[in-house]
């Protein structure tokens, strides 16, 4: 099983290991994509 089919959600340090991008990148992606849920909601 892979990280996202264990876990419900993703945290940064998931971003990080499957992405290969640094924390500062992981965490701006998340917001982005957290505003982009909350627009369709």
């Amino acid at each position: 099983m892979s990280i996202v089919q264990e876990k419900m959600y993703m945290d940064v340090d998931d971003v990080c290991a499957i992405l290969g991008v640094s924390k500062a990148y992981a965490y701006n992606l998340m917001r982005e994509y957290n505003k982009e849920l909350k627009a369709k909601v």
